[in-house]
């Protein structure tokens, strides 16, 4: 366990010997946002954790833009320490920055944090982005309270975003996580957590860093919330106001976070499957914090880009859905390909989800990741069809939206164990 980290590494955690909150921070080439994320979390330690015992640990990926020299030479501001404390207070915080092992992906960093936190026996862990602009020192209160003071073990973010951001969270990873495994997390994949110590060794010792390989890449965070969720961890969300962060319009810029996210999520169907394997209605979790109405930064899309990419797909991936639908999710795809302007309902998109993960799970498809990429240019032709729908729609207005998908997902889960129980019986 401990060989995956950096000989250096390990022995400045053996010097240290233990901490009550590790905070983790995942980077690469973030020299332009990292500082400030050290900042908040030294200000938020000294404020609402003074005499907490506090390690900061940079997990990096080999940045080439000194991303790992900015936080090695962080020192606390002591102006904006003045600005929070009339006296100055008695507080340090150990600053750790370390090069992962492992292959490159926000996962391997997050690895590292994992068997950093169970070496020094910390009672809660906090993972942040290193790309936020919007976190402020109250976010660290908000994720470590409930580990420390009420006994949960997952904090999950809540966060206020533009209706045209977290696509992917709002087209399936809410939806189908909700629906399968009976928790109501409304940002299962939202980046910033917190964890508790016994939450922690599950994710140290769990054997599909080996046997997952999207784990080590963007599926972390949604293989993080599936764990917490189908082994009945305590669960629940806090509120962080906005989130502010280097965002890009969807159909321009997907990359492979939705093949490596939605990857994750299909293998774990089948993992976990005695675990979602009824139809029982979601359960509330408990939110803290108070949610204010605030307005998020824009985010502006292309609808046109993404019908084109759609339309692009039908002509490279038609046999192929052919193959892999049933004939109804098939007919009803065709009949709006047929049109000038197509528009994937929520309806129809949830029955794509559904037979791609059976696909995934019990075809020749099976485990290859790459197979997900024909699913994106269904992804873009839902995001399109959600771009036109709340046009005109505020942020609550949209919210209603992701709800209603919400419930299809919820009403449409018999049928998805009724497919899923036939294909198990083929194979």
């Amino acid at each position: 366990m401990s060989e995956i980290l950096r000989n250096e590494f390990k022995k400045e955690l053996e010097n240290i010997k233990s901490a009550d909150i590790v905070i983790g921070i995942p980077s690469y080439n973030n020299n332009d946002t990292i500082k400030h994320v050290v900042n908040a979390a030294a200000l938020g330690m000294a404020k609402y954790f003074p005499g907490i015992k506090a390690v900061l640990i940079n997990s990096d990926g080999g940045s080439k833009d000194g991303t790992r020299d900015v936080v090695s030479s962080y020192q606390i501001n002591e102006t904006d320490l003045n600005l929070i404390f009339a006296s100055k207070p008695s507080h340090k915080m150990d600053v750790l920055t370390t090069e992962y092992i492992g292959p490159p992906g926000k996962g391997s960093a997050f690895r590292t944090i994992f068997i950093a936190t169970h070496m020094l026996k910390a009672k809660c862990l906090i993972v942040v982005d290193s790309d936020l602009r919007s976190i402020t020192p109250s976010w660290f209160e908000s994720l470590a309270k409930p580990i420390l003071e009420k006994g949960e073990d997952y904090v999950t973010p809540y966060y206020t975003r533009d209706k045209f951001d977290g696509t992917i969270t709002n087209s399936i990873a809410y939806g189908l996580t909700r629906s399968l495994y009976g928790f109501d997390v409304r940002q299962p994949i939202g980046g910033d957590f917190g964890v508790s110590g016994r939450l922690n060794e599950l994710y140290v010792i769990s054997k599909d860093w080996d046997e997952i390989k999207t784990v080590a890449e963007y599926g972390i965070d949604i293989w993080m919330t599936t764990l917490a969720a189908a082994n009945k961890f305590n669960i629940c969300q806090t509120y962080l106001g906005a989130k502010v962060h280097d965002v890009k319009d969807p159909g321009e810029s997907l990359g492979p976070m939705f093949r490596q996210v939605v990857g994750t999520l299909f293998s774990l169907m089948k993992q976990y499957q005695k675990d979602w394997d009824h139809t029982n209605m979601p359960e509330e979790v408990k939110t803290y914090g108070f949610i204010v109405d605030v307005t998020p930064e824009s985010l502006v899309v292309n609808r046109e880009n993404m019908l084109n990419k759609l339309k692009a797909g039908w002509e490279k991936h038609k046999d192929l859905w052919n193959e892999i639908f049933r004939s109804e999710t098939y007919n009803a795809l065709k009949a709006e390909l047929d049109k000038d302007s197509p528009h994937i309902t929520k309806d129809l998109w949830v029955d794509i989800v559904f037979d791609y993960s059976i696909a995934f799970n019990f075809s020749k498809y099976n485990k290859d990741n790459d197979f997900i990429e024909t699913m994106i240019p269904l992804y873009l032709g839902r995001t399109g069809a959600f771009v036109k729908e709340a046009d005109s729609a505020n942020q609550q207005e949209a919210e209603k939206i992701f709800q209603e998908l919400c419930q299809i997902y919820q009403k449409k889960k018999p049928e998805l164990l009724k497919l899923w129980k036939k294909a198990m019986a083929t194979v």
